[in-house]
């Protein structure tokens, strides 16, 4: 546990305090056990807010992104020209998806053909094309 991390609020997507949490560095995205929320239907981390201390929640649904930015790219394999159509992995034992990067000035645009769950913010990501990593970098 850091110190100075605070027990703080657990907001719903429309900014309703729903409960307390004890330091948003023992959450992660996606995590759905230890929040202490009772709801017929379970909340999952959604997002954290670490200048704010809280961390948002949101049903399982609210999960799903088609999109993550990219930084801190390290290329294995020459990219000649984008888009460039590719699978890529957001988690090691994913299968991965089909997805679109795009070049930004800052980075890469991921756009996966199907909705992810719990695309994560520090996280890597790892692109490939068949079996061969192409690359890949840090999810922002």
């Amino acid at each position: 546990r850091i110190k100075n991390i605070k027990n703080g609020n657990i907001i719903d997507e429309s900014g309703n305090t729903v409960g307390k949490h004890s330091g948003y560095t023992n959450y992660t995205i996606g995590q759905r056990r230890g929040l202490g929320l009772s709801y017929p239907e379970p909340r999952y981390v959604k997002k954290i807010l670490p200048k704010e201390n809280k961390l948002i929640v949101t049903k399982k649904n609210g999960l799903f992104s088609n999109y993550a930015k990219v930084k801190d790219i390290n290329w294995l394999q020459e990219v000649k020209e984008f888009p460039l159509n590719c699978t890529a992995r957001i988690r090691y034992n994913s299968l991965g998806a089909k997805a679109l990067l795009t070049k930004t000035k800052n980075g890469i645009n991921c756009s996966f053909e199907k909705s992810q769950m719990a695309i994560t913010p520090g996280q890597s990501i790892v692109f490939y094309d068949n079996d061969s990593i192409i690359g890949g970098g840090l999810i922002e």
